[in-house]
């Protein structure tokens, strides 16, 4: 307990750069409903058709993939406080053999099929820890298995019928994601919780193109931390 607690401690500083789901918290799970929208309201069962079959596509556009490289800005605030963090970062996946890698300023998340590896710059530190599954681009952008489109999205005369808007709640967070059909991309996803609120704006997503040398490689000489032992 003493080794975690300090293990928290010593990471907290870089928090503001990690996603805000489930590789956060490190879990597995994809099953847990989400977005499901209440029985009682007109139209019920056929928004959740619409939604299951916009969210299989959604998810479909990811899976299907071979390769994809994105670049990506975070916004995080912090409620109660004026704080608020931006962030840039690049995000490198390889579908087979697994490979996942978030490029932040100041720390690297990179996923393999049974290891997680989370690099600290500052102190060329990379904690290891066990990975059992799942697609780790999809938790990465907080996408649960429960999207469904929500039918109160705004349509005005200027509306781009090509982009779908998901929302979903789950564990707290409040989830909204924009895909755009149109480009076959993911546009940008917001987390809401009662501590803050993480806006990811996609900046460019390249989806099978080939991946450089040396990008998944780590710097020599860091001190490696089994956190599996």
């Amino acid at each position: 307990m003493k080794k975690v607690l300090l293990l928290c401690l010593a990471l907290s500083p870089v928090f503001a750069e990690m996603p805000s789901g489930p590789l956060k918290q490190m879990a597995v799970s994809t099953a847990t409903p989400a977005g499901i929208p209440d029985p009682a309201r007109p139209g019920h069962a056929r928004q959740q058709r619409l939604g299951a079959l916009s969210a299989a596509e959604l998810r479909a556009e990811i899976e299907s993939a071979s390769t994809i490289e994105v670049s990506f800005e975070k916004t995080m605030e912090i409620k109660d406080s004026e704080k608020s963090f931006i962030t840039e970062g690049k995000i490198y996946y390889r579908k087979d053999p697994l490979l996942f890698r978030a490029e932040m300023p100041s720390e690297v998340l990179q996923i393999d099929a049974d290891s997680r590896k989370h690099l600290v710059k500052k102190y060329k530190e990379i904690y290891v820890d066990e990975w059992s599954g799942g697609n780790p681009l999809l938790m990465y952008f907080d996408i649960p298995g429960g999207f469904y489109e929500s039918s109160d999205a705004p349509r005005g005369e200027d509306a781009d019928p090509a982009l779908l808007i998901f929302r979903a709640d789950r564990d707290g967070d409040e989830i909204e994601a924009i895909y755009d059909r149109k480009e076959k991309m993911l546009k940008s996803v917001r987390v809401e919780n009662a501590v803050m609120t993480t806006f990811t704006e996609i900046k460019s997503w390249k989806k099978d193109v080939p991946i450089a040398p040396g990008i998944f490689d780590f710097p020599r000489g860091a001190k490696i931390i089994d956190m599996r032992k």
